[in-house]
């Protein structure tokens, strides 16, 4: 017997641990996660899970943190019964939050549309479920603390000193301050020329101040500052500086741009334009200038300031007269006698005081290689503005005259040098067609020779005969004939004459 009972309850110790293992559960959850401040979707879900022989009398959602108030009670699901919400339930919950039972799924949700900092870390939320089991009444239950983030709002910026213009080598303070949001933020700076918005995307040192917690509804939040200090010079150009922070945050995604279109969903301030003010500075094209006598040569005056200068001006070492007032100085026609150093001056205003800064050239006038005109023209020098020319001096128009009478002459000359040569070619060849030139000497020009041309391709030795009527004149064996050459001038035609009265030719010349 004693066997058995210690078997008996063996067994049933057994199925006691058994039921104990497979009690009900509760799962509390929330999404998304984390929480956003402000208008969002939270939803805090309650769900319960029963095992058999189990019996469902309630589910309950508790604010844990408020000494356990009950928020919502939910009671015999699995008969459809209304959900309520509790006699105890805060009224800024349910203000703000809705009920939402699932029988089929047995849950309890907490649909909030919207989130405060209430319903952080600060509170605890806990939901239970009452059931039957072994003939006992039990509880059931679990915990979640909901976990919200702060989006930044758009920080505020002073600045010191805070006149907008600003002389070089100033120390000027900038200060962002505001909400950075939970968790802390952090502030970012950048510079850039308003003018042309090229910006300088490299984060500057700046100073970060200590994150405070926030107050009210944003007691979750933190609250920080940051001061960046530059020292400006002109390696802004002088141009309209322009300062901006912005405030880096999670919620960003981690992109960080310097581009502020919205402040309000940029977190970010842009600072008023810096006009940064520096003196004059003066430099010239060329140190040195060599120039021949009688040319001339323009000389280019350079400035950097802020404000422009005022004033500019010309003027030769030694000699207190004004040859341009302009950047440009133009001498012309220069003689020995210019040689020496010329001067350039500029003149701003920085604040109340004026500042000026010069530059100097040499110029070497040498003799030239060249003779020079009979008129020894003077030095000229270009007087843009207020400057006049002074006694003695060849106009600058004079010159240009003189530079298109030249090659106008010498192009006439070349003209007048073309025609008379075509006349001469003219003359001459009109004169060779009078000439009457005879026509080729005939073959046969006597009656008297009958004979036809001979062929002395075929019959070298074919000769003619002459028949005269005088018969035919023989001297040593050879025949020959009375010819009398035409008395016309330059003419050879010849002709044939009588002579009876002598045994040889009697040919008479051509006259001339």
């Amino acid at each position: 017997m004693d066997t058995k009972r210690i078997i008996l309850c063996i067994f049933l110790i057994l199925c006691t641990g058994c039921a104990i293992i497979k009690a009900a559960t509760v799962d509390v959850s929330y999404r998304p996660q984390p929480a956003v401040l402000g208008v969002s979707q939270t939803r805090l879900h309650c769900q319960y899970k029963l095992e058999q022989l189990e019996t469902f009398y309630g589910l309950s959602l508790y604010d844990a943190e408020t000494q356990g108030n009950l928020i919502v009670e939910m009671a015999a699901i699995d008969t459809n019964s209304t959900v309520v919400w509790a006699p105890g339930a805060p009224q800024n919950i349910k203000d703000r939050a809705r009920i939402i039972a699932s029988p089929d799924d047995r849950s309890l949700d907490l649909q909030f549309d919207t989130t405060r900092c209430e319903d952080s870390n600060n509170i605890v939320y806990r939901c239970e479920v009452e059931y039957q089991a072994n003939s006992t009444r039990q509880i059931a239950g679990g915990t979640v603390s909901i976990d919200v983030e702060a989006r930044p709002k758009a920080p505020a910026m002073s600045v010191m000193p805070t006149t907008e213009n600003v002389t070089e080598f100033t120390e000027i303070s900038f200060t962002c301050s505001g909400n950075v949001g939970r968790p802390a933020g952090s502030f970012h700076w950048y510079t850039f020329n308003d003018d042309d918005g090229n910006i300088n995307n490299v984060t500057l040192q700046a100073t970060q101040g200590t994150a405070s917690q926030g107050s009210g509804a944003d007691s979750c939040t933190f609250n920080s500052s940051s001061v960046l200090t530059l020292n400006v010079t002109r390696r802004e150009q002088g141009k309209r500086l322009v300062v901006r922070c912005r405030v880096y945050h999670p919620t960003q995604a981690n992109v960080v741009s310097s581009q502020c279109q919205d402040p309000s969903t940029d977190y970010c301030a842009t600072s008023q334009q810096i006009d940064v003010q520096y003196p004059v500075e003066v430099s010239v094209s060329s140190d040195a200038v060599t120039v021949e006598e009688g040319k001339g040569r323009t000389i280019t005056c350079i400035t950097s300031s802020n404000p422009l200068p005022y004033r500019v001006e010309w003027q030769k070492e030694g000699i207190n007269t004004t040859l341009s007032s302009s950047n440009d100085l133009t001498l012309s026609n220069l003689t020995l006698s210019d040689t020496g150093n010329y001067v350039c001056t500029a003149f701003n205003m920085i604040g109340a005081t004026t500042r000026n800064d010069s530059s100097t050239v040499f110029v070497d006038v040498q003799k030239t290689t060249t003779p020079l005109p009979t008129t020894t023209p003077t030095t000229t020098a270009s007087t843009t503005g207020s400057g006049a020319t002074e006694t003695g001096q060849v106009s600058k128009a004079d010159t240009d005259n003189l530079a298109i009478i030249i090659p106008v002459v010498i192009v006439a000359v070349i003209i007048i040098v073309i025609i008379i040569v075509a006349i001469i070619i003219v003359r001459k060849r009109k004169t060779r067609k009078e000439v009457e030139e005879p026509p080729e000497k005939p073959f046969n020009n006597h009656s008297g020779i009958n004979a036809a041309q001979p062929d002395i391709v075929r019959n070298p030795y074919t000769t003619g005969s002459y028949d005269h009527p005088n018969g035919m004149k023989n001297e040593d064996g050879l025949a020959y004939a009375e010819l009398q050459f035409d008395n016309k001038p330059r003419s050879r035609r010849p002709l044939a004459i009588d002579d009876s009265h002598t045994d040889y030719s009697d040919v008479s010349m051509p006259q001339v």
